[in-house]
């Protein structure tokens, strides 16, 4: 990057981009490309003839895939044992020496806390965009210049990781 104060802004411009960070994103491509077109996924194609397919890179190690509506049972079956173990804990509870009350009541208190840190988070998030926005600047810039400003960095790296463990 010829300039990192215009990376990801408004004065990003293509000449910005060194030619060599371009060649090395066309390889990139072009290799990737490659490595799809010899896959054996292609070769598999009629089971799932409507294109639905759920596919993702395990570790760098091998791509899984496999069709959607398998997708759909594995959640479907995630959920069920989610629902059932939660079921399972609150019916057995008296063994933890809690009520079944007490522990849908601690059950409750931490789904709010997570949706109160997310809440948080959001809100924190949007707060410190806004500002930046309003400056004319964004947190890559921010990033850039080193955290020159120690508030900046408190509040675009610290405060969203504190709000969402509560």
């Amino acid at each position: 990057m010829k300039n990192g104060y215009v990376y990801h802004t408004k004065y990003d411009t293509e000449r910005a981009i060194p030619q060599g960070s371009i060649q090395r994103a066309g390889d990139n491509v072009l290799a990737m490309v490659r490595h799809l077109l010899n896959a054996d996924i292609l070769s598999h194609t009629a089971t799932a003839k409507d294109g639905s397919v759920v596919f993702f890179d395990l570790l760098g190690l091998c791509l899984i895939y496999y069709p959607a509506w398998l997708g759909n049972i594995i959640n479907i079956g995630v959920v069920a044992v989610s629902f059932y173990l939660t079921y399972s804990k609150i019916k057995n509870a008296y063994r933890y020496g809690v009520t079944s009350n007490v522990y849908v009541g601690q059950l409750f208190h931490s789904f709010l806390a997570q949706i109160s840190g997310c809440f948080a988070s959001f809100v924190t998030v949007t707060i410190i965009a806004s500002i930046c926005d309003g400056m004319g600047t964004s947190y890559v810039l921010l990033q850039a210049s080193g955290h020159t400003h120690i508030i900046f960095h408190f509040q675009a790296v610290q405060c969203p990781g504190t709000r969402s463990r509560t």
